[in-house]
């Protein structure tokens, strides 16, 4: 069974939270990460000023997979699409040969 959870996205911080129906519906697992620890350009804009926050339902497998090839991307790009009329996570990953540091793959997965 897959485990979904929910990527939470805030002007400064970004959150992985996974919820454990089987313990009475509890927190299994919280991640708090700072984006500029990971992106050298980060923006995200809510609604508005007072509902400046985004959760999107995940599963994390499926973002673990789509994440994958970032290990060895020159460049990692999250944005909220829509998509059949509904919000959809892409991930762009671009990775670069080693040798002639020229692009050889662009990879876009949507969540």
């Amino acid at each position: 069974m897959a485990k979904s959870g929910v990527l939470r996205l805030t002007p400064d911080r970004l959150y992985l939270i996974l919820g454990d129906k089987s313990f009475g519906g509890g927190v299994s697992l919280w991640i708090e990460l700072d984006p500029s620890r990971f992106f050298d350009d980060y923006v995200m804009d809510g609604l508005s000023a007072l509902a400046n926050e985004i959760y999107i339902e995940i599963m994390f497998e499926e973002f673990v997979r789509a994440l994958k090839p970032a290990q060895t991307a020159r460049l990692l790009k999250l944005r909220l699409i829509k998509k059949h009329n509904s919000p959809c996570l892409s991930i762009e990953t671009e990775v670069v040969s080693f040798e002639s540091n020229v692009c050889v793959r662009l990879m876009t997965n949507s969540l």
